[in-house]
């Protein structure tokens, strides 16, 4: 309705004023002006008016000049009428230019928008507060409004602006959202060949059933009937298009039904396959990327990926202005002729590397991560893989990688490297129950970059049934050379249901790359600690000897880490091998061998659900008896800590549940875990856990796994770190455990509770 006012009033200024500039002026069309006023403007300067109107004193007076000056005045957008009123006057016609403005928008206001909020109506309504309000204006940022529910597939949505005052408005929007429009079901008509199902799976676009949504999106609709013909092409059906489309909705317009009549076309096969390029590259290599074969379905998808093969080829070698000239040709017999010719041109070197947007981190942090320097040929898969490296540094948010032609005689260019650093410090405090701990406070600080220099450093007390202190650091590049070096020193006092478990000592430890394994390292440990262990609870003789021991161990473990991202992986794998001796030369009281062996993989599945696999097995064996290994050692399974099984009470999962301070040497667990990211810094999850211990490898038994459950949440917290919460149910919990039942477990960084 306001709308229709504010258009009403425009239309009738500018008509009332030609009439008005007609019948005034009529018996003085060659007189001249003698003055020129305004009059009704409140915001808009005189000079604008003035210099817009055009009309001087001293002028001779014309008609087109008025009519030419209100209509500019109009285009302004700052009135809502303008009329030019004339009289006899000193020295020939006295004008007077009398407006009347368009009302200053206050505020913007939504009203009956519950599935959006006013910071998604602020990314595309272009009406803000302070502008003039003007019809156009207003119908404008209903369509932006209307859009953007339809982009959510609203396609109902209704919206009537409301405008509240006369000079300062308020400007209300109210909406009427209605319901989504659901996708009832997905005909195809004219696909002889190609199966419907085939063309549905190609469809973002989905049946409403009752395991998913079947939200219309018209932007996704419209991407969709490209995917739909890629699909019948990608079977030999090169002229494949779509006739029509056909909506028909219910008597709810809620549901709706879509008939897409397509037309295939003949069944094209490969012809003949041309390939002309400068020598640069092998015959060999060049024909490997080139996947049409004569005489099969002339495959469009694989087309495309052909020429994009040849381009891949010559830019990972540095030649990015290479140029691929791709030809089809019809032939009788529904054949296609392929002639591809590349044409090389000189490779691109790396002229200057440059990094902004470090403000904590040291540039040379960054730079030694990378695995391109300047003066390299230029090669795609290395500026890739550098910034990978650069983003497992953790210190970072976001990273991009841009280009720019340094010296466009030689086209070679300037890598632009621009990152977003992250908060990498962290201040940690808090109180937790454990089960076997009981109730523990902590106190963590920890820094990842410390000093802008990379290096780790970490100081850490507990205490409560769970005494401890722990102080850490690592320096990643010692004396500039891929080699890690760092020291541990810890003093912990355990208070455990059945024993109480002391340990003092440090470690030593040393790092380095294998430049010849991808994304490999290998680790050096020299611990020496002194543990003492006490019996509680009348549990002397399940515990034994608990006279103070000395153990020295050194521990070899080899890395191979390729995951996409440190914080929250989608794709990759982390594998670990662990080589533990404690005693014999190294000396000490105890003697044993660990060899532990860990893998886990990650998956992009539908959609941004990332699956995970991962399993571990673990052997411990004494050099002078195979059983003469410390209990406090052994494996103990439960919860969400070192060894975990959720759905399980923490450590409590050990061969005999008759002595749960007993584990086992040998131990095995398996995970499944399904993940979706409900925004950047929030994941949520469900999983399976599978693992048992064993005394003995003889008695592994892979029918003979305890078994969870459940769903989960993982929150990113600056300055805190991870924040993990688990609710399982552990299908085979035993008697001492209160049988089958549900487990919540919560942690955050690698603290558990």
């Amino acid at each position: 309705m306001i709308c229709g006012l504010l258009r009403s009033s425009c239309l009738c200024g500018l008509a009332a004023s030609f009439l008005l500039t007609l019948v005034s002026m009529s018996p003085a069309l060659a007189e001249t002006i003698g003055s020129v006023g305004i009059r009704g403007n409140v915001r808009a300067e005189d000079a604008l008016i003035f210099s817009t109107m055009g009309l001087e004193a001293g002028s001779e007076y014309s008609p087109e000049t008025v009519r030419a000056g209100i209509r500019n005045l109009y285009r302004q957008g700052l009135f809502r009428d303008v009329r030019v009123l004339a009289e006899p006057g000193e020295g020939g016609l006295a004008l007077t230019i009398e407006v009347a403005e368009n009302p200053t928008i206050l505020r913007i206001r939504y009203g009956g928008a519950d599935k959006l909020d006013e910071d998604d109506f602020a990314e595309v309504v272009e009406l803000v507060a302070g502008q003039t309000l003007t019809a156009r204006r207003l119908n404008g940022a209903i369509r932006d409004i209307l859009a953007l529910y339809e982009e959510k597939g609203y396609l109902l949505a209704q919206v009537k602006p409301e405008v509240r005052g006369t000079e300062r408005v308020d400007v209300i929007f109210r909406v009427q959202e209605g319901q989504k429009v659901q996708v009832e079901e997905i005909l195809f008509i004219g696909n002889d060949h190609v199966a419907s199902g085939d063309l549905r799976g190609a469809m973002e676009t989905q049946e409403d059933r009752w395991w998913r949504g079947g939200d219309f999106r018209k932007e996704i609709f419209r991407q969709d009937k490209e995917r739909i013909v890629e699909r019948m092409g990608a079977s030999g059906y090169a002229d494949a298009r779509i006739v029509d489309v056909r909506k028909a909705y219910d008597e709810t317009r809620e549901r709706l039904t879509l008939e897409i009549e397509v037309e295939e076309g003949p069944l094209y096969r490969v012809g003949e396959v041309s390939l002309d390029h400068g020598g640069v590259f092998p015959e060999d290599r060049v024909r490997l990327g080139v996947l049409l074969k004569e005489g099969e379905p002339f495959n469009t998808l694989l087309y495309d990926q052909t020429v994009g093969n040849l381009y891949s080829l010559c830019h990972e070698e540095g030649h990015i202005y290479a140029k691929v000239e791709d030809r089809k040709t019809r032939r009788e017999g529904h054949r296609m002729d392929v002639d591809l010719r590349v044409e090389e041109g000189e490779p691109a070197r790396i002229h200057r590397v440059l990094v902004s947007g470090n403000t904590r981190t040291r540039e040379r942090v960054i730079r030694r991560e990378m695995v391109v320097a300047p003066g390299d040929v230029f090669r795609r898969s290395q500026v890739l893989r550098s910034q990978r490296e650069i983003f497992q540094l953790g210190f970072f948010d976001d990273l991009q990688l841009d280009s720019q032609v340094a010296d466009p005689a030689t086209g070679d260019i300037d890598l632009i490297l621009e990152v977003q650093e992250r908060q990498t410090g962290q201040a940690t405090m808090g109180m937790g129950v454990n089960s076997q701990t009981g109730l523990t406070g902590f106190l963590q600080l920890a820094q990842n970059n410390w000093m802008g220099k990379g290096q780790l450093m970490s100081i850490r007390a507990e205490f409560g049934r769970f005494r401890e202190f722990e102080f850490s650091f690592t320096e990643p590049w010692l004396l500039d050379t891929p080699t890690s070096a760092g020291i541990d020193v810890f003093d912990t006092k355990r208070r455990f249901e059945t024993f109480t478990e002391t340990r003092t000592g440090g470690d030593l430890r040393l790092g380095r790359r294998f430049p010849w394994l991808d994304y490999t390292r290998s680790f050096w440990r020299y611990s020496l600690a002194e543990y003492q262990v006490e019996a509680r609870g009348g549990n002397e003789d399940e515990i034994g000897e608990t006279s103070p021991s000395t153990i020295s161990s050194m521990t070899l473990t080899l890395v191979r880490n390729s995951v996409d991202s440190p914080f929250f992986p989608t794709r990759g794998s982390s594998t670990r091998l662990v080589n533990e001796f404690a005693g014999g030369v190294l000396g000490g009281d105890e003697s044993y061998h660990q060899l532990q062996f860990g893998t886990k993989s990650y998956f992009r599945t539908v959609g941004k659900f990332v699956l995970s696999l991962s399993g571990d097995v673990g052997f411990l064996n004494g050099l002078k008896a195979p059983d003469q290994v410390p209990f406090w050692r052994r494996y103990r399974l439960g919860g969400i800590a070192r060894y975990g099984l959720r759905g399980y009470p923490d450590y409590d999962v050990v061969p005999d549940p008759g002595l749960p301070s007993t584990g086992g040497r040998c131990m095995l667990t398996s995970t499944a875990e399904l993940r979706y990211p409900i925004v950047q810094s929030i994941q949520g999850l469900v999983f399976l856990d599978a693992g048992n211990t064993w005394n003995r490898p003889g008695e592994m038994d892979l029918t003979d796994l305890r078994r969870g459950v459940g769903a989960g949440v993982r929150i990113d917290v600056p300055m805190v770190g991870q924040l993990g919460f688990d609710y399982a149910y552990g299908f085979d919990r035993d008697e001492t455990m209160g049988g089958p039942g549900w487990e919540f477990h919560f942690q955050i960084g690698g603290q558990a509770f």
